[in-house]
């Protein structure tokens, strides 16, 4: 694999953003959906982006298998994977793509041994770009033409803030969740960008008690782990990846202060 450097993160950066305009044009266009055999909602947005990065990532890193959400929904390839491999979601958050509110993303992450070492993450409505780097413990946020570093926030002055899904934001776990805390503030947001909040400060706690998947997570782990957070399931133990399946557990994903 090649290294970590600016110059192989700028690529994959680069890669995410020009999915984003495939992603764009079908966005602001009329278009139609079908429903996936777990009742998911999948656009001609997804499957066209899937296909770019893939053949990117193929090209960029010849010997890492690419996993992506699509093709794996069609394949159901629980094949044994290298101890490197990427993970991909084409469009995370097809439901707010589909109500046209800008808050779908395309996340990029490569895994090494189990674990995120490298995220990226787009938003090519917002045009906003997201990655880091969990050696180096960088994250960054596009700022203009220039990116620049976030991290959590340190002080919890008052009640945390929640980031917490639009879309999957109720359920009984949750709701016994949130009533263990006596004060608390509340984002609701679509796709990875719940993570993106809290790894730049502006929310504390993400709590996930709805089924997801190795990709929902991979590129936004590596992103807040970068920025000092950390992503748990609910016993405290990391999330790891490459399981059979690929499913998650539920989890939380904090800054890691302590009020």
């Amino acid at each position: 694999m090649k290294k970590l450097d600016r110059k192989f993160v700028n690529k994959v950066v680069q890669i995410a953003k020009e999915a984003g305009l495939i992603v764009m044009q079908i966005y602001n266009k009329p278009f139609t959906f079908q429903r996936k055999r777990d009742s998911s909602p999948v656009t001609k947005a997804d499957l066209l982006s899937e296909k770019f990065i893939s053949s990117s990532l193929q090209k960029l890193t010849t010997k890492i298998p690419v996993i992506a959400e699509e093709s794996f929904s069609i394949k159901k390839n629980s094949r044994q994977l290298k101890k490197t491999f990427w993970l991909v979601d084409p469009l995370d958050g097809t439901k707010e793509f589909i109500s046209k509110n800008g808050q779908f993303t395309i996340n990029i992450g490569l895994i090494k041994n189990g674990k995120p070492i490298f995220g990226v993450i787009h938003a090519p409505a917002k045009r906003s770009t997201f990655f880091g780097l969990v050696k180096e413990k960088s994250a960054y946020q596009n700022s203009g033409r220039s990116f620049k570093k976030m991290t959590v926030r340190k002080k919890i002055k008052s009640g945390p803030m929640f980031a917490l899904s639009r879309s999957h934001g109720k359920g009984k776990k949750l709701k016994s969740f949130l009533s263990k805390v006596k004060s608390y503030k509340k984002i609701e947001m679509g796709s990875s960008l719940k993570f993106c909040l809290v790894a730049s400060g502006r929310a504390d706690i993400y709590p996930r008690f709805s089924p997801t998947m190795e990709w929902d997570t991979a590129a936004e782990q590596a992103i807040l782990e970068a920025a000092g957070g950390q992503v748990t399931d609910i016993k405290g133990k990391n999330l790891l990846y490459g399981k059979k399946g690929y499913k998650n557990p539920y989890f939380i994903a904090t800054s890691g202060t302590r009020k």
